[in-house]
C-alpha cells in the first residue's frame, strides 16, 4: 500500500502539474491571440485617430494664424477709418472756411478742369485734397494768388503755415500755366 500511495500522490502532482501548465499554455495562447488581434485591428485605429488629431491640430494652428491676421487686418482697418474719420472732419472744417475766400481774385475751377497739383513742388496728396476742399483745383488759380489769398488760404488748409511762400507755389504755377498755354 505504500507504493500505491505513492504512486497516488505521484499522479496527483504530476496531473495537477499538467494542469496548471495546460492552463499557462493556454493563457500565453489567449495572451498572444489577443495581442495579435490588438495590433490588427486597433493599431490601424489608432494611427488613423492620430493622423486625424495631427490634421486638426495644424487646422488649428491655420485657425489660430489667420485670427490673428484677422484682427491685424481689423486693427490696420479701424486706424485706416479714424484716420479717414480725421481727415474727412479736417475737410468738412477746411470746406466751411470758403467763404473767407475771395475767388474773384484768383479765379473759380470745377472739379472737371482738375490739374494735378501734385505736380507743384510742396504739395502732395494731403494738401491737394485739402486745396480741392476749397475749390481750388487747377494751376491758374494758384498762379493768381496774391498775398491776402495765400494769407486766407495758409489758415484755411491748417498745414504748415507759411508753406505756400516757402514752397513758391505761385511761381511754379504759372510756370505750369505757361507751359500748358504753350501746348495749345
Amino acid at each position: 500500500m505504500n507504493t500505491l500511495s505513492i504512486l497516488l500522490v505521484q499522479t496527483k502532482i504530476a496531473a495537477t502539474i499538467e494542469i496548471v501548465s495546460l492552463l499557462l499554455v493556454a493563457a500565453i495562447i489567449g495572451y498572444v491571440t489577443a495581442w495579435l488581434y490588438y495590433k490588427s485591428i486597433y493599431v490601424r485605429r489608432i494611427k488613423a485617430v492620430e493622423s486625424d488629431k495631427h490634421e486638426l491640430n495644424n487646422r488649428i494652428v491655420n485657425l489660430d494664424e489667420d485670427i490673428f491676421n484677422l484682427k491685424k487686418s481689423l486693427s490696420e482697418k479701424e486706424i485706416e477709418i479714424e484716420q479717414l474719420t480725421m481727415e474727412t472732419k479736417v475737410l468738412v472744417h477746411i470746406s466751411q472756411h470758403k467763404h473767407l475766400l475771395n475767388y474773384k481774385s484768383f479765379g473759380t475751377a470745377t472739379e472737371s478742369e482738375k490739374d494735378n497739383l501734385k505736380m507743384i513742388s510742396g504739395i502732395g496728396p494731403v494738401i491737394e485734397k485739402r486745396l480741392n476742399a476749397l475749390d481750388i483745383f487747377t494751376f491758374r488759380q494758384i498762379s493768381n494768388f496774391n498775398a491776402l489769398d495765400i494769407e486766407t488760404i495758409n489758415d484755411a488748409i491748417i498745414y504748415f503755415s507759411g508753406r505756400i511762400d516757402r514752397d513758391e507755389w505761385v511761381a511754379q504755377a504759372k510756370e505750369l500755366v505757361y507751359s500748358q498755354d504753350k501746348r495749345t
